[in-house]
């Protein structure tokens, strides 16, 4: 599934510190999920092409990080230039990721969804646009302690808006059923009278039916507006 896979990505961007080692494969990861969402709409499209430079990017750390273990001093020197570009790639992953979910969302009537993918994609953007703002050596003018507490700061906050970033593509995950999918909601409590149960999978299957009519009718409007340019 796309936005399984997607998470499971995304979930190593959790790794605030040592960043260097899991980015590569964090952004293969996202790869794959985004490859299968990019069908859906643009913003998918968009964030799948953001992965993929992601992944070079990650490749890059990885190869400073080997280099590192000989030449410490290497590594203080390169990291001044790498953690800017870092977190604005990350910025605009998490924007075309959210506004993808959010467009799905609003498609199959899942407006709370849609309503907190689109605020956290406005806060993502600003938080990781600061956080590569104060990386760089531009406000070597201030105290030494105020940059100190605002780097742990804007650290504390990109943890923290990663981990609801994954909320929202877990329940995107849970709530959307994409075309040739399953159906992706968690199982209930079976009832102990068979007519509880037979509505129960009749409203499910309806749902589903449902979900893959608006992601099919989405998909086959741009593709009209694709032909008539």
């Amino acid at each position: 599934m796309g936005l399984g896979t997607l998470f499971i990505g995304y979930f190593l961007l959790l790794n605030v510190t040592y960043f260097g080692y899991t980015d590569l494969i964090a952004g293969l990861v996202m790869i794959m999920g985004l490859y299968k969402l990019s069908g859906i709409n643009k913003e998918f499209k968009f964030a799948f092409y953001a992965s993929s430079l992601f992944s070079l990017f990650g490749a890059l750390e990885l190869v400073i990080n080997i280099v590192a273990m000989f030449a410490n001093s290497f590594e203080e020197e390169i990291l001044l230039y790498i953690t800017p570009p870092r977190y604005v790639i990350i910025g605009v992953l998490s924007a075309f990721i959210l506004r993808g979910i959010r467009d799905v969302a609003k498609e199959v009537g899942l407006k709370e969804l849609a309503s907190k993918a689109n605020y956290y994609f406005f806060v993502s953007a600003i938080l990781f646009s600061l956080a590569a703002l104060f990386d760089l050596p531009i406000f070597s003018f201030m105290p030494t302690k105020a940059l100190a507490v605002i780097s742990l700061l804007l650290l504390l906050a990109i943890f923290t808006v990663v981990a609801i970033n994954l909320t929202v593509i877990y329940k995107a995950y849970m709530k959307i059923c994409m075309p040739g999918e399953q159906y992706a909601n968690a199982p209930q409590k079976q009832s102990k009278f068979g007519f509880v149960n037979k509505f129960r999978e009749h409203e499910a299957e309806r749902q589903k039916e449902y979900a893959e009519y608006k992601i099919n009718k989405m998909i086959t409007k741009r593709n009209k507006k694709k032909r008539k340019k």
